[in-house]
């Protein structure tokens, strides 16, 4: 199954996989907002529109096993399974896994993950931009200096052109 492959042992993002489908990988520090989400559906309405909805992969840590949910795709439906969800990894795909959206346990923060010019749809703002809004926000005093030193290592390994 290729959900399993999606994952790390420890249910985080496997940069592996991403390496391995040459994807582009964007983190962004923080969950996501509502005009972060109407711009990740934009991107998938134009860049994969041979599908109606979304599935969900959640790790069901207990068991080990992973939990697929199908959604309607929608800024609503996108919202709502990441509020559901909060006390937990997620991805978000179609059924091709052509992109991945990941949501952090703890919502410090997320990565889209796919071809270079969906991810560029996606979240627009140039590359320079981006790292500068992920680091000014990791680097923020609301989080201790183990967050900041994990969130930086989170840029180091998923930042990906």
């Amino acid at each position: 199954m290729i959900a399993n492959e999606l994952f790390t042992k420890d249910f985080e993002l496997n940069v592996q996989y991403l390496l391995d489908r040459k994807f582009s990988s964007l983190p962004v520090c923080d969950s996501i907002n509502l005009m972060e989400v109407e711009w990740f559906i934009e991107a998938v309405k134009k860049n994969f529109n041979n599908f109606n909805y979304f599935y969900c992969y959640i790790p069901n840590y207990k068991s080990k096993k992973i939990e697929k949910i199908k959604i309607n795709i929608s800024n609503k439906s996108f919202i709502e399974i990441n509020v559901d969800y909060t006390y937990c990894n997620l991805i978000i795909t179609n059924p091709l896994f052509d992109f991945i959206y990941f949501k952090d346990i703890s919502n410090r923060y997320f990565i889209i993950s796919g071809p270079r010019e969906f991810v560029n749809d996606s979240y627009k703002c140039s590359k320079e931009t981006a790292k500068e809004m992920y680091f000014e926000w990791s680097n923020n005093n609301i989080f201790t200096l183990n967050e900041q030193f994990f969130l930086k290592n989170i840029w180091e390994k998923y930042f990906l052109v």
